[in-house]
């Protein structure tokens, strides 16, 4: 029974890459360790060439305000990689790391996606909520990773359940 639970709290979750139609991207599973969680995901290229990009804390670009890595979970708790009081990012709370590449928010490690293979990525939220049960929207903001201005790109997961530890 728990099995089963557990295909459909899956089944749930809404996995979407913005401003590239080559790049699918796949949610494996969220589980939290003590009050950090760990959001496991796919992402392949499917595009004709290998791409180079970067994670970006907040997109200061007209037009791109929403474009921001960051975790909303179901008990109204905002985590960022942006420090909104300081204008920089912070990677206190909020890192991902793709391709076994630490891109962490608002450093300098870009990471490659090769044509064709998938490749991990992770996102590790810090200080959770111990009450936290899911995360209603997850986003990470890119550059480099479409045709568009710098290659800005957003991926959105909705509704992702937090397995605890």
């Amino acid at each position: 029974m728990a099995m089963l639970l557990s295909f459909v709290a899956l089944a749930q979750v809404q996995c979407t890459f913005l401003d590239n139609p080559d790049i699918s991207a796949q949610f494996k599973r969220c589980v939290a360790i003590g009050n950090t969680a760990y959001v496991d995901f796919i992402l392949t290229n499917n595009g004709r060439k290998d791409l180079r990009g970067y994670v970006s804390a907040k997109e200061h670009c007209a037009g791109y305000d929403g474009y921001i890595s960051s975790a909303y979970d179901d008990e109204g708790n905002v985590y960022t990689g942006y420090d909104y009081m300081k204008g920089w990012p912070d990677k206190r709370l909020y890192s991902v790391t793709i391709a076994g590449t630490c891109s962490i928010v608002g450093g300098s490690g870009s990471f490659t996606l090769p044509s064709g293979i998938p490749v991990k990525g992770r996102i590790e939220i810090k200080d959770l909520d111990g009450y936290a049960t899911m995360f209603n929207l997850v986003k990470i903001a890119f550059r480099g990773m479409s045709d568009g201005t710098y290659g800005i790109a957003l991926l959105e997961l909705k509704n992702v359940p937090i397995t605890r530890q």
